[in-house]
């Protein structure tokens, strides 16, 4: 496992007295970054494991199957350019903007806890901030607006088209 954006002598995290040891049946290498591992790792830290890598995996299905599933199907039954439409795709932008940020979010607590299993450190991480920040940028950050803006201008059109469709 290795500590992203942590790295040894930086202004995110450092060791000044070398206070860093590995628990019993773990190893610890401080090259550049902090990493950290677990001869015989226990079932918490396979579950920890699984957590740091499984919410990415489950926002871009979560997405797949919003967009495949809602989007086209709302717009095959109704029409690309209705408000349900506009809905759905603002449902999406939010989705891939709030899950972005929740699943770095938790990427970050599985990581730190299971670094700090292995280690014996003296102060925890503190990337539980800036993370889920840095996982907005630039991927769900230019989708979530990108899709906030056309449900926007779908929304518009259709309020066009219905003002219109009312004064003929």
């Amino acid at each position: 496992m290795t500590q992203s954006f942590a790295t040894y002598s930086s202004s995110n995290w450092h060791v000044t007295d070398f206070d860093v040891h590995s628990r019993p049946g773990n190893s610890l290498q401080i090259n550049g970054t902090l990493q950290a591992c677990a001869d015989h790792p226990s079932i918490g830290q396979h579950v920890l494991y699984g957590l740091s890598d499984l919410p990415a995996t489950l926002l871009w299905v979560g997405v797949l199957l919003l967009l495949i599933w809602q989007l086209i199907a709302v717009a095959r039954r109704d029409g690309p350019f209705t408000p349900k439409v506009a809905a759905s795709m603002r449902r999406l932008g939010w989705f891939i903007l709030v899950g972005a940020v929740v699943g770095a979010l938790v990427h970050e607590f599985a990581v730190d806890e299971l670094l700090v299993s292995m280690a014996r450190l003296p102060q925890p991480f503190t990337s539980m901030i800036f993370g889920p920040l840095r996982a907005l940028v630039p991927v769900p950050a230019l989708a979530g607006a990108a899709l906030l803006t056309f449900a926007r201008i779908i929304g518009l059109g259709a309020e066009m088209d219905e003002e219109i469709k009312g004064t003929v």
